[in-house]
């Protein structure tokens, strides 16, 4: 079950939206955008969060949730890199986008459909194309 879990969770998903989208670009909105994408991605969000809870009790739960996030961080990272970023901001900015997916499965109810879209273009203008300024 674990292991059905992270490939699908993770490896085909990644592969799934890098071959629909050619741009580093493109495929970071399309990541920030799966927590908007219906019963689907609520699905996901509960299975997310199952795992997780199960995690905290159970060594190799914990092991698959960390593989999968550590898979996720790099994924995210990679196409940061393809934007530009140096590796350690890659780094910084994809474990930022993560952590607000994960947050996002939890919070997610929070806000009219307006506020969410908000939340949503905030987190695309912060982690995507601002740049710091070191």
């Amino acid at each position: 079950m674990l292991t059905t879990w992270r490939e699908t969770a993770t490896v085909h998903l990644t592969r799934r939206l890098a071959n629909a989208r050619s741009s580093p670009a493109e495929h970071l909105q399309d990541l920030i955008s799966l927590p908007f994408l219906g019963r689907a991605a609520a699905r996901a969000a509960r299975t997310g969060q199952a795992f997780r809870a199960w995690a905290r009790r159970d060594g190799l739960a914990r092991e698959a949730v960390d593989e999968a996030d550590a898979a996720r961080i790099g994924h995210h990272a990679s196409l940061f890199a393809g934007l530009g970023f140096a590796e350690e901001e890659a780094q910084h900015r994809a474990f930022l986008l993560y952590s607000d997916e994960v947050a996002d499965s939890l919070l997610g109810r929070q806000g009219t459909t307006a506020k969410k879209k908000a939340r949503r273009a905030f987190v695309e203008r912060l982690v995507v194309h601002s740049r710091s300024a070191d």
